[in-house]
């Protein structure tokens, strides 16, 4: 039986997945998945409950517009589960590798027999390399819900990396996060880990999890690693979560950190700031008794500039006078925390604390260079 025949005789079958279903990922072993060799009665006998779909109503409008946008689509006859395999075979054939469009009319058929043939092309080694798929997969299988799908992932990610082929792979990253359950979490934490070059899409995949039990190995990793702080405590506050901005406020409160990581602890704090959270940050600030802790408050003033719970002008209110002290301050770190507040966000270009960057353009005690910065902070807010 040739392949196109296999494919074609797969819309009768809605799953086989009871072999897939008992995987479980080992990170230094390729999971291989049942060839599509094997013979449709086998996959039969195989098969487990069919892949379930999350159709929501971003996806049923999205697929609307794609139909009514897309020219082909007008001139294209409907499209039909046989037709649509006949021209990803065709496509198949050619070696072209322009089959994103089909998987995607594929995947909007959204039949068991259509999420069935589709994973079936997932599982199919065979169907171009799996560098050249990652993200095609990532976006055809977004709404079918099946225990294969984590495992396979995993095995082609494997395959990715042991390439070098990491830019290519982030699809697998995302079907990993988002099918693979707890194991394909702690897939995602130890990319993060090991340093790969797939850190910035494990980031984007824990940002999206919004999973408060993984936070206790996001501060170690921030402990281990801490160039990873900015990324990890970004993505944390932004889970919404208001424990877990608690914890991230006490960790910057913590003395044996380096001061570094608890800024960005601070400053990923301050972009959901309140007014009353305000209150207490710079209460803080005048009962800290090192420049280092001062600055760490400062930091958490920048990042409640982004922050939609808290008016601007009351932002400013609060926060002059602890800017004015840091601004006269001999501690350069401090001063220099007190310059980017003014400097990088406009809440703060107004004239009351102009009139204090503007005392430092014209103090000779000070250096060159920290006068030309506040001069040039002067001349961009008055363009």
């Amino acid at each position: 039986m040739d392949r196109r025949t296999k494919l074609l005789a797969l819309v009768a079958v809605t799953g086989w997945g009871a072999f897939f279903a008992s995987l479980a990922w080992q990170p230094d072993q390729h999971v291989t998945p049942p060839s599509v060799a094997d013979s449709t009665s086998e996959v039969a006998e195989a098969a487990a409950a069919p892949a379930t779909r999350r159709r929501t109503a971003s996806a049923e409008s999205s697929d609307e517009r794609s139909a009514v946008d897309s020219p082909s689509a007008a001139e294209r006859p409907a499209d039909t589960l046989e037709s649509i395999l006949a021209e990803i075979e065709r496509i198949r054939e050619s070696g072209s590798g322009n089959y994103h469009k089909s998987l995607q009319r594929l995947a909007q058929l959204g039949t068991p027999d259509a999420d069935a043939a589709l994973l079936e092309l997932f599982a199919d080694e065979s169907f171009f390399r799996a560098h050249q798929r990652s993200f095609a997969f990532a976006a055809a299988l977004k709404d079918i819900d099946d225990p294969r799908i984590g495992p396979l992932a995993s095995a082609y990610l494997d395959e990715c990396v042991e390439n070098g082929l990491y830019s290519e792979a982030g699809g697998y990253v995302e079907l990993i996060a988002t099918k693979y359950g707890e194991v394909g979490k702690q897939r995602v934490m130890e990319l993060l880990k090991r340093g790969s070059g797939l850190q910035g899409q494990a980031f984007d995949q824990i940002g999206r999890l919004k999973d408060p039990s993984l936070a206790p190995q996001l501060f170690q990793l921030v402990r281990d690693q801490e160039s990873f702080a900015k990324e990890v405590f970004t993505g944390m506050v932004a889970w919404g979560d208001e424990e877990v901005r608690a914890e991230v406020r006490e960790f910057a409160r913590e003395s044996d950190v380096r001061v570094e990581q608890r800024r960005q602890a601070m400053r990923a704090y301050g972009k959901s700031l309140t007014a009353n959270e305000l209150s207490t940050v710079v209460s803080d600030y005048w009962s800290a008794q090192q420049a280092g802790d001062r600055r760490v408050m400062l930091s958490c003033l920048r990042g409640a500039t982004k922050s939609d719970r808290l008016d601007a002008a009351e932002l400013r209110a609060q926060s002059f006078t602890a800017v004015q002290d840091a601004l006269a301050a001999t501690d350069r770190a401090l001063q220099q925390e007190a310059l980017y507040l003014i400097e990088y966000d406009d809440t703060f270009q107004t004239p009351e604390y102009l009139a204090l960057v503007e005392r430092l353009a014209n103090d000779a005690s000070l250096s060159e260079d920290r006068r030309k910065q506040a001069r040039s902070i002067l001349v961009k807010a008055h363009r």
